[in-house]
């Protein structure tokens, strides 16, 4: 139950913060709001996604949603191995959202089918600050903040990088 609790709001929230900073960054340089859900499902359905309509986006917000889920998940899981990750959740959580960061631009995108298209230094830098803030340190929070309520971590037992 803590478990699933953890992971399912962890991610939630995550996948939420990170796809409205997709979103709201892209609007911004004039792209649709279906841009990034449509994106996200040319990952696995190719080009053909970008002019798929609301069904490609749909499936583009689940798989984003899904592959937030599953991050929380690697992260609880380390977290009940590692126990310097719920006493640190701010370190925790930077160095754990650049490595997401780094597996999605260096594995996850060049093995889909998404269309190639080099990203510009901006959306990267957003990119990354979205992966460490939205995705790595909310995760590590909530996570922390589960482990607390459950009386796995007790609040003296807090470090110096905790704020």
């Amino acid at each position: 139950m803590l478990a699933t609790k953890t992971i399912l709001t962890s991610g939630l929230v995550a996948g939420t913060l990170d796809l409205a900073l997709a979103i709201t960054f892209f609007k911004l340089e004039g792209a649709p709001l279906t841009a990034v859900p449509h994106a996200i499902a040319s990952g696995w359905l190719g080009a053909r996604a970008i002019h798929g309509g609301a069904s490609s986006a749909i499936l583009g917000v689940a798989l984003h949603f899904l592959i937030a889920l599953v991050v929380a998940a690697v992260y609880y899981l380390l977290s009940r191995a590692i126990k310097l990750l719920n006493h640190q959740p701010i370190l925790s959580g930077t160095v754990f959202g650049l490595a997401v960061f780094l597996v999605m631009q260096d594995v996850v995108v060049p093995l889909s089918a998404e269309p190639y298209s080099r990203p510009s230094t901006s959306w990267l830098i957003a990119d990354l600050a979205s992966h460490v803030l939205f995705v790595g340190i909310t995760i590590a929070m909530i996570t922390r903040r589960f482990a607390q309520r459950a009386g796995l971590l007790k609040p003296d037992r807090v470090g110096p990088l905790m704020l």
